[in-house]
C-alpha cells in the first residue's frame, strides 16, 4: 500500500485521514496534530486584528467575508498584528489573498517581522510573478521576481511560510517556490503588504506554532523500513505468552512443529509483559495463522491497560483493519484501513514499532499506518478471539530499542 516509503510517507491518523508526510518541504509534510493555532482570522466579523487604515493613506475594512488592504497614496502600505509573547518555537504563517486593482506590476504579500526593523516579505505581483524579499536598513532581493504559472492572476493565492529549525520555505499555491536558512527568527508581527494605489484581499490569515517532533531525525527514516532497526538496537525481552496464560486457558495442543494451538475457550487471552517499558522506544512481532476459515475478526492489544487499549482489529475475510490507540474496547470511531496483504488462510505478520512520538504499523511487511503515540502506558498484551476459533501462535517478540540520537537533515 505504501510502496513509495522513501519518498514520501502516508499517515493514516486514526484511520479517518490520509496526509502526505516527507520532509517540512513538501507542503502537507506535517500531520495536522502537530500544529497548534496561536491566532486565525476568517474576517467574518465587522471587527478582526487588523488595520482599518489610516486618513487619506490607506484603508482597512472587512466584509463578506474578507479583509480588503489599500494603498491610498504613491507608498506601499502595511497592516500588522503584533504578537503577545514571543515564541520560538518553529512556525507557520499562512493567508490566501489575491491582487484585486492597482498597480498590477507591483508586489503584495505577507509580511513577517522581528520587532527589531527586520522584515520578509513573501508575495507575488498581479502580472504573475513571485518573489521573496529582506528589509534590513535596505531591501534585498532573496528571490528575484520570477514568473510563474503557479501564480494566480484574478483569483486567490495561498501563501505559507514555514520555519522549521534553521529553514524558512515559502510556498504558493501548495507548491515549495523557494528556501532559506534562517538561524535565528523570532515572529513578533505579520500581517499584509499592498502596493502603491492598490488593494488586495484576504479570505483568512493564520498563525500555528510546530511542535517539534519527529521530522529531521534520522532514525525515524529507518523505523520506517522493515528492516531499519538494526539488531544490535534492539533487547529482546524474555517473554513466553502461552506459558503466562491461566492453566485454564493454556494450549492443549502442539502443530507439527512444535507451535502452540490454542482453542478459544474465551474471547480476550491477555497476559502481563512487566519487563517491557512502554515509555520508551519498542517493538513487538507477532506471527499468527488462524486455523478456522471462518474467523472474521481477530484482534492483537499491546502496551494496554484495564481500561485503554492500544489495539489492531484484524478483518481477515474483509481485507481490511481497524488501529485504535489509547481507546476504550472495542472502539469503532476510527476508519477501516484497506489491507490486501491480510491473509486468511496462511501465516501473518503483525509488528508493532514505537519510536518516539510515532507508532508503526506493519502487517505482512507492510507499512499500513504511523499513528500517533499517545501519552499512556500499560503492560498488558494479548489477544481478541471469536469463541470456539483455533489459532497457531508462531510467534511474539518483545524488543526495547536503543536507539541513538542522530539528527540529520533531508535535503
Amino acid at each position: 500500500m505504501l510502496n513509495k516509503i522513501s519518498a514520501c510517507i502516508f499517515f493514516l491518523t486514526l484511520g479517518i485521514s490520509s496526509v502526505i508526510w516527507a520532509q517540512p518541504e513538501n507542503y502537507k509534510g506535517i500531520p495536522a496534530e502537530y500544529y497548534t493555532t496561536v491566532l486565525l482570522d476568517n474576517f467574518d466579523e465587522k471587527e478582526n486584528f487588523f488595520s482599518e487604515g489610516t486618513a487619506g493613506q490607506s484603508v482597512g475594512k472587512t466584509e463578506n467575508g474578507l479583509y480588503s488592504w489599500s494603498s491610498l497614496t504613491n507608498q506601499a502600505m502595511f497592516s500588522f498584528y503584533e504578537i503577545s509573547g514571543y515564541s520560538s518555537k518553529d512556525f507557520e504563517f499562512e493567508t490566501s489573498m489575491k491582487y484585486s486593482k492597482g498597480k498590477n506590476n507591483a508586489f503584495n504579500g505577507l509580511i513577517i517581522g522581528n520587532g527589531t526593523g527586520d522584515f520578509f516579505y513573501f508575495g507575488f505581483t498581479g502580472k504573475g510573478e513571485f518573489a521573496v524579499l529582506q528589509y534590513r536598513d535596505s531591501v534585498e532581493m532573496l528571490k528575484p521576481f520570477s514568473d510563474s504559472d503557479l501564480v494566480n492572476k484574478k483569483g486567490f493565492n495561498k501563501i505559507t511560510v514555514r520555519k522549521i529549525d534553521k529553514t524558512i520555505y515559502y510556498f504558493l499555491n501548495e507548491q515549495l517556490m523557494y528556501e532559506f536558512d534562517l538561524p535565528r527568527f523570532v515572529p513578533a508581527q505579520f500581517g499584509f503588504l499592498v502596493a502603491e494605489n492598490s488593494t488586495i484581499e484576504s479570505e483568512y490569515i493564520r498563525y500555528s506554532e510546530i511542535e517539534k517532533s519527529f521530522y529531521t531525525v534520522e532514525r525515524v527514516w529507518n523505523a520506517l523500513k522493515l528492516n531499519g532497526i538494526k539488531p544490535e538496537n534492539k533487547t529482546p525481552l524474555l517473554f513466553n505468552f502461552t506459558n503466562l496464560l491461566p492453566d485454564s486457558l493454556k494450549p492443549i495442543e502442539k502443530s507439527a512443529t512444535g507451535l502452540p494451538i490454542i482453542h478459544a475457550k474465551s474471547t480476550q487471552y491477555a497476559v502481563n509483559a512487566p519487563l517491557l517499558d512502554s515509555t520508551k522506544n519498542y517493538e513487538i512481532e507477532v506471527q499468527i495463522a488462524w486455523l478456522d476459515s471462518t474467523t472474521t475478526e481477530f484482534s492483537f492489544f499491546w502496551c494496554s491497560s484495564d481500561s485503554l487499549y492500544n489495539q489492531m482489529i484484524l478483518l481477515p475475510l474483509a481485507g481490511m483493519t481497524r488501529i485504535n490507540t489509547g481507546k476504550k474496547l472495542k472502539s469503532d470511531k476510527t476508519s477501516l484501513i484497506p489491507c490486501s496483504s491480510l491473509k486468511s488462510d496462511e501465516p501473518n505478520t503483525l509488528l508493532i514499532r514505537k519510536v518516539d512520538n510515532a507508532m508503526y504499523i506493519f502487517i505482512n511487511f507492510e507499512l499500513i499506518s504511523i499513528q500517533k503515540s499517545l501519552p499512556f502506558y500499560g503492560n498488558k498484551i494479548g489477544f481478541f478471539v471469536q469463541p470456539k476459533s483455533k489459532f497457531e501462535l508462531e510467534l511474539l517478540q518483545i524488543s526495547q530499542l536503543n536507539l541513538p540520537e542522530i539528527y540529520l537533515r533531508k535535503r
